[in-house]
């Protein structure tokens, strides 16, 4: 099995990018160097808090699905809050499964949670 087709088969790879995937916001970019997937949101979104350290309330996220590990995968997700217009990292590490990837996005990160996703 290729490195690709390894990363594809992992349980909580499928599912972040089913849920990715289901939320119109986030475009595919493509794979990563290590075989890994990428997305970035299209436009601004008012998040459910202001950004951190910050009276905006305004911003897009990165996320690259990296690598798939013996914990789970490994997810980088930076944040560019609109008038601040600089990506800064705000996630890196490990997802266990997609209960924590979802929450970390739509509880930790701000991101109002859609329909479609449920």
């Amino acid at each position: 099995m290729s490195r690709v087709q390894a990363i594809n088969a992992h349980p909580v790879f499928q599912a972040i990018n089913q849920c990715l995937a289901k939320d119109p916001r986030f475009r595919f970019r493509g794979r990563n160097s290590v075989g890994g997937n990428s997305y970035e949101m299209s436009e601004g979104v008012d998040l459910i808090a202001p950004c951190s350290g910050a009276d905006l309330d305004t911003a897009k996220y990165r996320i690259n699905l990296v690598e798939i590990n013996t914990q789970g995968v490994e997810v980088h997700i930076e944040m560019m809050a609109l008038g601040i217009n600089e990506w800064e990292t705000v996630f890196w590490g490990t997802c266990r499964s997609v209960d924590f990837f979802t929450e970390l996005l739509y509880q930790a990160l701000g991101l109002p949670m859609i329909d479609s996703i449920d």
